[in-house]
């Protein structure tokens, strides 16, 4: 019986879409060490993520924030002077095409990238396929307060969207 479940067509790729899933969870890394004068990139989307990035200024006058994405609320922030918006970019690849125009014109070789847990693999993806040659500290905000159905559901979407990017797939992700 189970030799006839493992042989039928369907059963090896969903293993694979499933195996595949679990990694992509199982991959996402946690919050690394954030150095004193990062540049941090927080990219729009979620309302967790520009509260979370906004903590990790508290105490450190060298770091800069750069908010990217549309949407992004007016900021009003003890650390004004360390925050710079770019709003125009709608989607994650816009969100790392505009993070590259910056570093470049900045001449970053490291950034920080903040966004959620479940967006954060695809993200760098992007981020690196767009710039090789950067160094990506990631820190992702966690998924808390959430039902775990959503988190299930978020995780699921994410993970088809990164499957995309990766077959080349990234004008609309």
């Amino acid at each position: 019986m189970l030799f006839k479940i493992l042989f039928k067509p369907y059963f090896l790729p969903l293993v694979i879409l499933v195996g595949g899933f679990v990694f992509f969870k199982m991959a996402t890394p946690d919050c690394e060490l954030i150095s004193d004068d990062a540049t941090i990139f927080v990219l729009t989307g979620d309302s967790r993520r520009i509260p979370f990035a906004l903590q990790k200024l508290e105490g450190f006058p060298k770091r800069e924030l750069y908010v990217i994405g549309a949407g992004t609320p007016f900021l009003e922030s003890p650390f004004k002077n360390q925050i710079h918006v770019e709003n125009s970019s709608k989607t994650t690849y816009e969100n790392a095409i505009a993070i590259k125009h910056i570093a470049r014109q900045k001449l970053l070789r490291k950034i920080t990238l903040i966004t959620t847990a479940d967006h954060i693999n695809r993200a760098k993806f992007l981020i690196k396929k767009e710039m090789p040659y950067i160094e990506i500290t990631s820190c992702p905000v966690p998924l808390s307060k959430m039902p775990a159905s959503k988190r299930l559901q978020r995780w699921v979407e994410e993970y088809i969207k990164f499957i995309g990017t990766v077959i080349g797939i990234t004008e609309k992700a």
